[in-house]
């Protein structure tokens, strides 16, 4: 499925040409691209839309602050079980148990390397940024962006499970 046969979900708003193609597209080829290699799994787009701010996703959400002209955040929500999934591909042959805390790790990592990726195809683009390094948020309330800024969702699909992107900028 390509980026233009999603579906909008709810009262979520369609995004825009400029915006899909400036930033949406090269975040959902960072991502792709990223988990594909580490954990040798395909994603495929499932939905994307604006919705009215950003919100904690998952069992697990990994943010990323995003520094620039125009600020805001990356983040990244996984359930317990496709986290735990994702670790297990990436950390193959490991000696020590796969428990909760590697798994933090695992994902913490994965999103630095999507947020490096999507750096990098943003280089010869207008929209050029610093990021942090990822952490983990357990509650919206730990996001720290408006809960009312304009929020870009992407949901993927993978054998693994479910994957969501939330890419909030501000002025």
């Amino acid at each position: 499925m390509g980026t233009n046969d999603v579906t909008n979900v709810g009262d979520a708003r369609p995004i825009g040409a400029e915006l899909q193609e400036s930033l949406i597209e090269p975040l959902i080829v960072a991502t792709r691209s990223a988990i594909g290699e580490m954990a040798n799994v395909e994603l495929f787009v499932q939905a994307m839309q604006h919705e009215p701010g950003c919100r904690h996703s998952g069992d697990l959400t990994v943010i990323v602050e995003l520094k620039a002209a125009k600020s805001g955040s990356l983040l990244v929500g996984f359930s317990k079980k496709t986290a735990t999934a994702l670790s297990e591909r990436i950390l193959v042959g490991a000696k020590e148990e796969i428990g909760d805390g590697l798994v933090q790790d695992c994902v913490c990592e994965i999103v630095n390397v999507v947020a490096g990726q999507f750096k990098a195809l943003l280089a010869k683009r207008p929209f050029h940024f610093a990021f942090s390094l990822p952490r983990i948020v357990r509650q919206t309330n730990e996001i720290p962006v408006s809960t009312n800024a304009d929020c870009v969702v992407v949901t993927f699909a993978s054998e693994l499970g479910e994957i969501t992107l939330q890419l909030v900028l501000q002025e």
